[in-house]
């Protein structure tokens, strides 16, 4: 999961990307940290992700996720 990220970063396709190619940030600025350990399915962790993502409130306007 964490290639596509990246590689999705380098490429700047998405806000979260675009914001570590702006405003003076770099991928030295990245980091990350693991919340949960899963297992199960593909579409389980999409879900629990979607889940953190609202939970810690890192969509538009509060953060940089944009909401599916």
């Amino acid at each position: 999961m964490i290639r596509p990220m990246l590689g999705s970063a380098r490429e700047n396709s998405d806000p979260v990307a675009e914001h570590f190619y702006t405003d003076g940030h770099s991928m030295d600025d990245f980091q990350i940290m693991g919340l949960e350990k899963l297992s199960g399915s593909d579409e389980y962790r999409k879900t629990m992700e979607q889940l953190w993502k609202s939970k810690l409130r890192t969509y538009r306007p509060y953060g940089i996720n944009v909401q599916e």
